[in-house]
């Protein structure tokens, strides 16, 4: 890499996770602005499979309260705890994927809690 890159990357370990986080927005859509469509329109399908698949009765989850502290009862595992940057992007990705269609935040957000 060049020695800009470097001096930058150095520079930029000093920002606070927020502002390493607006700043890799900021990247990320200076790269692509205007989407991938072809990403988009296959998030999108998959969201909606994912969206039949829970209203269908085919695929369940709870809400993350119970789905963790019930998760928590069934296995002798650490608890999951999240740092406030990570929990605050599920918060924005849970908001996103309702934005795109009523009921896939919360679907989304069963699918996570289900991972964990």
């Amino acid at each position: 890499m060049s020695t800009a890159v470097e001096t930058l990357k150095t520079v930029l370990a000093e920002l606070t996770v927020e502002e390493r986080s607006e700043l890799a927005r900021f990247l990320v859509d200076s790269i692509d602005p205007e989407g991938s469509t072809d990403v988009e329109d296959g998030w999108d399908s998959e969201l909606a499979r994912r969206g039949d698949e829970i209203r269908g009765g085919k695929a369940s989850g709870k809400t993350s309260r119970v789905g963790l502290r019930s998760a928590s009862r069934e296995a002798p595992v650490k608890p999951v705890l999240f740092h406030a940057a990570t929990e605050a992007e599920l918060h924005d990705a849970i908001a996103f994927y309702e934005s795109r269609r009523a009921g896939l935040g919360p679907s989304f957000q069963s699918e996570v809690e289900h991972e964990l």
